[in-house]
């Protein structure tokens, strides 16, 4: 379902907002851009517009997982179809997605994500992309930051994902014929 990296960080913005109680398509319009953006995805193009100190901001950062021996795997089957044979591939990605919050309510909004990734709108939303939960969850950290020499409010979780990879289908050909040959054992 994903061919960029681009695409599924985009999946996890827009699931991060509505976690967070955010509408996206109020903050997803390029003609009249939001003057604040409460969910930024981490290295941006546009480069990375700053925020006070007391503004609440969630950032996320998705990587691959391609270290994983679970992520190596490909499973095919092959399909008859009209005079040929279709091989079908799939492999599981695996996402690592990074929240770092910042802000008077970063516990609460990681909390929030950690949380949310369980309710049924969220979990229909993973299951309909083909992307599920990896159950085993680490603890939200407090990594308070230092900046322009004060201290900056920073809690961060990190939580990983399998995606079911689509391959493109391949046309294995057909068997044209076949020779059989038999002998018999005399003796």
């Amino acid at each position: 379902m994903f061919e960029t990296t681009e695409q599924i960080e985009d999946f996890f913005w827009q699931l991060t907002m509505q976690m967070l109680g955010y509408n996206p398509d109020d903050y997803n319009n390029p003609d009249n851009p939001p003057a604040f953006m409460p969910v930024r995805v981490a290295w941006p193009t546009a480069g990375a517009p700053s925020w006070k100190i007391s503004e609440d901001v969630v950032f996320i950062r998705v990587t691959p997982r391609e270290d994983d021996d679970y992520a190596k795997q490909i499973d095919s089957v092959y399909e008859s179809r009209a005079a040929t044979v279709i091989k079908k591939s799939a492999r599981t990605r695996i996402w690592a997605v990074q929240f770092v919050a910042y802000g008077p309510s970063a516990q609460t909004a990681v909390n929030k994500i950690k949380d949310g990734v369980f309710r049924q709108d969220i979990k229909r939303l993973l299951s309909e992309s083909a992307v599920f939960l990896i159950p085993n969850m680490p603890p939200c950290r407090r990594v308070p930051e230092l900046f322009a020499g004060q201290w900056w409010n920073r809690w961060d979780v990190s939580l990983f994902f399998n995606e079911l990879h689509q391959l493109p289908d391949e046309d294995v050909g057909r068997i044209e014929s076949v020779s059989i040959q038999t002998k018999t054992d005399r003796r």
